[in-house]
């Protein structure tokens, strides 16, 4: 909840609304960029394996979001089907990934960590995200 205080009438906001905030800001940044990528769909051969278990293996849709960050299988219009994850591109092989950990969940805020590129996958001890053309 929003609180006013001061002569000046300067806005404190309390921690939880300053999270909802972000957390707003979030989607609606992530809503923008899959719905200006949506025209940019690329069906393609994916993988996504975490912890051991192969959970994405076959055709599925990918969005770039610009910068050789992506999304991997999300499904048309960016809705998830099953499980997806977001590959956000830090530098040179580099990047952070994360999925949603619960089938059919709407957000990746599950983090899977640092990973590095090899070959068309990104990769580390936990996971292994790959797109074929």
């Amino acid at each position: 909840m929003a609180t006013v205080s001061g002569d000046k009438g300067s806005q404190r906001l309390s921690h939880s609304t300053k999270a909802d905030l972000q957390e707003l800001r979030f989607m609606i940044v992530l809503a923008m960029l899959i719905a200006s990528s949506a025209q940019n769909v690329e069906p393609q051969r994916c993988l996504l394996a975490v912890d051991g278990r192969t959970l994405v293996r076959g055709q599925c849709d990918v969005f770039p979001m610009g910068g050789g960050s992506f999304t991997l299988n999300t499904g048309m219009a960016g809705h998830p089907v099953g499980h997806f994850a977001v590959v956000t591109v830090s530098g040179p092989d580099r990047a952070d990934a994360s999925w949603n950990a619960h089938a059919g969940g709407l957000h990746a805020w599950d983090s899977l960590g640092p990973v590095s590129r090899k070959g068309a996958c990104w990769i580390n001890t936990r996971t292994r995200i790959c797109a074929w053309k």
